[in-house]
């Protein structure tokens, strides 16, 4: 069993070798931009190399105005992965070095990468830029009336998250903003038209008071 296990396994990483071999080929030679999304997706996901991962999502983004690129090399930069980590260097009893990564969110750096999925049609962009704006946090300063904006622009987009948010924002209210149980109750009923199960258990609330 041992045996047939490890022969799986040599089976599934010639596959992933040929499958990586032939993605690079395609994005070196005929520099297409959905092969080299893909190639880059390999490398973050596959590879666990989120370095040169970042490098193709940010010339696709910045060069092909490729929307999903902006918002893959928006979470690497959030996640603090690729050229966001940091060396550092540990000495343990035998004083023997080793090198280790810490992980460090650039927020702006994600922001800015949000903005301009966003801007390229690509809602997700929008809504995590808005939860940037929101939160305030990972250094980025914070601003409900820009996330409120964002947000809007993610729902008109079929985001389902950017139409929960509205319907939560409105639910709430904010900043000196009174609650509008109307327009709580129109965004969260689009949220739950998109699918979102807790824009239906909103809906659902709003609909019995």
């Amino acid at each position: 069993m041992e045996s047939e296990g490890r022969q799986m396994e040599l089976v599934s990483q010639e596959y992933f070798d040929d499958l990586r071999a032939v993605l690079q080929k395609d994005c070196s030679m005929y520099d297409k931009t959905l092969e080299c999304y893909q190639l880059g997706q390999f490398y973050e996901y596959r590879d666990k190399n989120f370095a040169d991962a970042e490098k193709i999502y940010a010339r696709l983004c910045d060069k092909r105005g490729h929307g999903s690129s902006c918002l893959s090399a928006g979470m690497i930069a959030l996640n603090g992965r690729g050229r966001f980590e940091q060396d550092t260097t540990t000495v343990n009893a035998t004083s023997s070095s080793n090198e280790q990564k810490t992980t460090t969110s650039n927020g702006q750096c994600a922001l800015d990468r949000f903005l301009q999925a966003c801007k390229l049609g690509e809602p997700k962009g929008c809504q995590n830029a808005g939860l940037l704006k929101k939160s305030g946090g990972h250094g980025v300063e914070k601003n409900v009336t820009e996330a409120l904006s964002l947000f809007e622009q993610a729902c008109d987009g079929l985001e389902p998250n950017g139409c929960f948010y509205m319907g939560v924002m409105h639910l709430t209210g904010w900043e000196g903003q009174e609650p509008d149980q109307v327009k709580a109750l129109k965004y969260s009923g689009m949220a739950c038209d998109m699918g979102h199960p807790w824009g239906c258990i909103n809906a659902a609330r709003l609909c019995m008071l």
